[in-house]
């Protein structure tokens, strides 16, 4: 075991045992009586955030030292205002402590000013366990980022890179096997977008919750940039101290040569440092010095640690876990990385798997002082190109959490059971037919209201299955509580809804027409209750063998389904009524 490294005198008491996680979290939101003025009303309860680099427009409402969230908390649909600051870079208690602050506050977009924050955890993250849910490894990926085909559904880093919004989102894993990972070991290498920069559909066609940063960038080298590159997230907070982070290195950032940000030299640190920030106004101190990482085996300051998540197991000091999983049961320090391209670690052998190192890639520290990190998971299996497996660039992995059960946000519905609801309509587990990235199981819904029979039954409709342009069956529409023994039959159409009132009754006539009618059916039921029902699979009708193939409303298309029933006894001046509808999007 590599040697511990105490926190600072500001920082946590340590502790001869190890806290539960209760305890852990309860201990740092102690923290967080001297940061009030800096959260404002924001509570000390789990929040997304993250930071930017310099050379995007959203610096100067905020710097890049700055640990900003959406002004919703969590992401949400755009569109939305840029973000808030939360924990400031420096200027006193409740801050980062850093010393180059008061001279980088307000300063334009597209000058390194020696603030820039490179990463981000509170020391929650996960931790990873050898079986993990798909969606529980959260990244972002530089601007340039390619991704490459995986023969899974977008938003991907490869959609999103196509019209220059990947720097910007952030992404999660398909499914990955246990670490360590070489090359393309997981089947379902890939990713899928679950946070977007600014929530809109422009110009990526994928709608998702955002966090109101600024898209797209311009897809070439271009100071200040048109949109912003997402540097450091931490997907569900919470807020609290100690803060876990790294600082840039000062040489060409890849591919445009441009400067990083200087920051940890500006601030008297090495960027391959882990610092941590124990919110009382002191300067940040080094948690995990480069050497302990695995890195500058090839000079002080030559590595830049790019992406951080951390697990720290209550103790306040680092203990190295020696190899992945290490820290299951609390006896060391879950700590994930990566570097930047440009570090002089890329192409060294890992110390574990004797892979090349590239900027994709998650690592974890060196079972022993002097080596080189370990390989934990290759960027390939995340869907990251990587000249090592022949790709023409080289993707870096910009940030990172750790995560299960996703944050309600991500799961729409909480049809994905804690699993980002993208990660299972990639993998095709949800049915998403329009695109929408809306499972189609919340898109069979009810609306319209139905009408009063003269028993005073209003009859509802349901559906089971999905509904599709060529399958043989699998869509039953089913209509309960109607009026018993009065005969009926199905109306649909697919040209939206309406609510059109029927004569002078209660009934509305909520599908627009045209329509096409489903067989007349015999009512079931007793006369005068409201337990007659009807059902009719419409697979099995519109299907193209199937008796009505001029009734299929196609793949991708949005079907429309009321139930018209007879109903003489009512007051109105109509002899039926009508049902309430149901609203579903059509698969191929």
């Amino acid at each position: 075991m590599q040697p511990k490294t105490r926190l600072g005198t500001a920082g946590p008491a340590l502790h001869a045992s190890h806290p539960s996680p209760t305890g852990r979290r309860l201990r740092r939101f102690l923290g967080l009586a001297a940061v009030g003025a800096a959260l404002g009303a924001v509570p000390a309860s789990a929040q997304a955030t993250l930071s930017v680099d310099y050379k995007g427009p959203a610096v100067g409402a905020f710097t890049e030292g700055d640990i900003v969230m959406p002004v919703t908390g969590f992401p949400a649909l755009g569109p939305l205002p840029l973000p808030i600051v939360v924990v400031p870079a420096g200027g006193g208690p409740g801050t980062l402590g850093l010393p180059t602050f008061a001279g980088c506050a307000g300063h334009a977009p597209g000058i390194a000013c020696g603030i820039e924050v490179d990463a981000l955890s509170y020391g929650l993250d996960g931790p990873a366990l050898p079986a993990m849910p798909p969606g529980s490894y959260y990244f972002s990926v530089e601007s340039f980022a390619i991704g490459f085909p995986t023969g899974f559904g977008g938003p991907n880093v490869m959609t999103e890179s196509a019209v220059s919004e990947a720097g910007a989102d952030v992404f999660a894993d398909l499914g990955l096997p246990p670490a360590p990972l070489a090359p393309f070991l997981t089947p379902t290498p890939g990713n899928a977008a679950v946070i977007d920069g600014n929530g809109l559909p422009v110009p990526s066609p994928w709608v998702y919750p955002g966090t109101g940063l600024i898209e797209p960038t311009a897809g070439f080298c271009l100071l200040p940039d048109t949109g912003d590159n997402l540097d450091a997230v931490d997907v569900n907070g919470p807020i609290a101290f100690p803060v876990y982070f790294s600082m840039d290195a000062g040489f060409p950032d890849m591919p445009c040569g441009f400067p990083l940000g200087g920051s940890a030299v500006a601030n008297g640190y090495l960027p391959g440092d882990v610092l941590a920030a124990a919110g009382g106004g002191l300067l940040p101190f080094v948690w995990i010095p480069a050497p302990g990482l695995g890195l500058d085996l090839f000079g002080p300051g030559t590595d830049d640690l790019d992406a951080l998540a951390i697990w720290e197991n209550g103790t306040g000091v680092w203990e190295n876990a020696i190899g992945p999983y290490g820290w299951v049961g609390g006896g060391a320090d879950m700590v994930l990385f990566s570097v930047r391209e440009g570090s002089a670690i890329i192409g060294t052998a890992d110390s574990l798997l004797g892979i090349p190192i590239e900027a994709g890639d998650i690592l974890i520290p060196p079972a022993a002082p002097g080596l080189a990190p370990q390989m934990y998971i290759a960027a390939e299996n995340l869907g990251l190109a990587t000249f090592r497996s022949g790709f023409l660039a080289m993707d870096d992995l910009d940030a990172l959490d750790v995560l299960t059960p996703t944050i309600p946000p991500l799961d729409k519905g909480g049809v994905g059971a804690g699993i980002p609801t993208n990660v299972l309509i990639a993998l095709g587990v949800l049915l998403d037919c329009n695109g929408n990235l809306v499972p189609d199981v919340l898109e069979n819904v009810s609306y319209c209201t139905a009408g009063t029979s003269a028993s005073g039954c209003q009859a509802t409709l349901s559906a089971v299955g999905t509904a599709s342009a060529t399958a043989l069956s699998g869509f039953k529409v089913s209509a309960a509580t109607v009026e018993g023994q009065k005969d009926g039959l199905f109306f649909y159409g697919t040209n939206g809804r309406q609510a059109v009132p029927w004569g002078n009754g209660t009934s509305f006539q909520c599908v627009r027409p045209p329509v096409k009618r489903g067989p007349l059916m015999t009512g079931a039921g007793t006369i005068g209750a409201c337990n007659g029902a009807f059902s009719l699979d419409l697979n099995a009708r519109w299907c193209p063998s199937c008796p009505k193939p001029a009734h299929n409303p196609g793949a991708g298309s949005t079907v429309q389904i009321q139930l018209w029933y007879r109903d003489p006894f009512n007051t109105s001046n109509q002899t039926t009524s009508f049902s309430d509808a149901l609203e579903a999007v059509v698969c191929p």
